[in-house]
């Protein structure tokens, strides 16, 4: 039985020890630069004053209802019932469908602070919008600005937004960062299946043969302990190269395993029998038809006193109206929207926030408190913005479910159950040390990611150089 763990490390060594050393060169550039994504954009403030009346038909079937502005332009977005959406344009209110180039142009001009250079309109993915998610977003026009960072906007003809924005900085980090540590070669992350398992599939063969590895290492340190009992006897090799690899091995197997094992994790879900989860949609508030004839206060008296907002919504929470008014910077403020009641809602109340989820609640027993400072599973990061303070919900239910609640809006900002806890410390901690601790205390946690990343690469490249070794040997022996 041996036998067959030492030729399935090796085997596994030889096919992936290259890949672990992409993995770990470019998980020390990920801690510094990850893939480029476009930066928020600063649209103009809203225009004053604002009659939307084309809402008032079929106001039974809209879900939602967005005032926000592109350059210029106020826009009114409408989502029915039915999942369709329609955007109009003010104040002609006709329906806006393709944006024309003239307009994309005008927005990456002021995005770059620079003029065009080139202009290219596409209509398929390239690398630096490889995903699926794009395809709704084509025609695409691309503009090569004029500008000292090489900048490259991508623009939507469809919404009128800057979906990707890279220059030649975030360009040569993800060239030898993001890129290869995520595997994103265009044809295969264009399947979003077929990468997934195929990511999964290497970091699977990759966990084992770490496990393996140091299974064996253990078992041939024992075994020259026992004859010599020196420090010098730890490992049985002579040779350079298997010496460094077995102590490395001793050394930093474990942590490669975490490394890789996590890795995999953050495509995969915990299987229920180790923990259950709600189904998903289960702490997500239903969606419901907007009773538009209850926002009854006028939106350009609000808007005189905001004069910043760039952003409105019609909002239901819970059984009242409001209106959530956004400025570029992101500020948000929640106005009532019935006439008949006081107009700022600084902090929702207690009660306001069981009736607003009171399906999710049911009739668990709860805990409600207004956290002021972060916790191990609400704590920033590149991904998500954590606001302070925020309403922690408890539930006393199968699950031990958790949400994190914005007090000025009720949005549910996180949730977290037994299930999505465990992956929580499986794939944040192990990949990126992601504790409040060590958040807290970045030194300490950036030197840890470079302690450990180097000895992961260390013995990645001893098992590259055997690899290198063990081919030369066998192109010899078959000449």
């Amino acid at each position: 039985m041996k036998i067959f763990f030492i030729k399935l490390h090796r085997y596994l060594g030889l096919a992936l020890s290259f890949v672990f050393v992409i993995w770990f060169i470019s998980g020390f550039v990920m801690m510094f630069s990850s893939f480029p994504k476009p930066l928020k954009a600063e649209y103009a403030r809203l225009n004053s004053p604002i009659h939307p009346t084309i809402i008032l038909n079929n106001t039974d079937s809209i879900r939602s209802l967005v005032l926000h502005t592109r350059l210029d332009e106020t826009l009114l977005s409408v989502t029915k019932q039915n999942g369709e959406q329609t955007t109009y344009s003010y104040p002609d209110e006709h329906a806006v469908t393709t944006y024309s180039e003239t307009s994309c142009r005008k927005l990456a001009v002021m995005r770059a602070k620079a003029s065009v250079g080139e202009m290219e309109s596409i209509s398929d993915y390239d690398r630096w919008i490889p995903w699926e998610k794009y395809k709704d977003y084509f025609p695409i026009y691309k503009y090569r600005m004029n500008d000292g960072k090489k900048t490259v906007l991508y623009v939507s003809s469809v919404t009128g937004e800057i979906v990707q924005e890279t220059n030649r900085t975030t360009r040569l980090w993800a060239y030898v960062g993001a890129m290869p540590h995520w595997g994103y070669i265009k044809q295969l992350r264009l399947h979003a299946d077929c990468w997934k398992n195929t990511i999964i599939i290497i970091s699977a063969l990759g966990a084992i043969m770490c496990m393996v590895g140091l299974w064996l290492g253990i078992s041939y340190s024992r075994k020259a302990w026992k004859r010599k009992k020196t420090i010098s006897s730890i490992t049985p090799y002579k040779h350079f190269w298997f010496r460094w690899h077995h102590i490395l091995g001793l050394l930093f197997g474990l942590v490669t395993f975490t490394y890789v094992f996590s890795g995999m994790m953050s495509l995969c879900e915990v299987p229920q029998f180790i923990a259950k989860s709600p189904d998903e949609n289960a702490v997500r508030s239903d969606a419901q038809a907007l009773p538009l004839t209850r926002f009854t206060r006028n939106l350009n008296e609000v808007l005189k006193h905001y004069p910043q907002t760039n952003r409105v919504e019609w909002n239901m929470i819970g059984k009242e109206p409001y209106y959530k008014i956004s400025d570029k910077e992101g500020h948000i403020t929640m106005i009532h929207a019935d006439s008949n009641r006081t107009e700022y809602h600084p902090v929702f109340s207690k009660k306001e926030i069981q009736n607003i989820y009171n399906k999710q609640i049911g009739r668990h027993p709860f805990s409600l408190t207004l956290q002021k400072a972060y916790d191990n599973y609400y704590i920033p990061s590149q991904k998500r913005q954590c606001p302070l303070p925020v309403y922690c919900l408890t539930i006393d239910d199968e699950f031990k479910t958790t949400l994190y609640i914005h007090p000025k809006n009720s949005e549910l900002l996180a949730d977290y159950n037994n299930n999505t806890r465990i992956r929580r410390w499986i794939y944040n901690f192990f990949h990126s040390f992601n504790t409040l601790w060590l958040i807290d205390h970045p030194f300490w946690r950036r030197l840890l990611e470079i302690c450990l990343l180097s000895g992961g690469l260390l013995l990645s490249i001893t098992a590259m150089t055997l690899t290198s070794k063990r081919i030369k040997r066998v192109k010899l022996n078959t000449k």
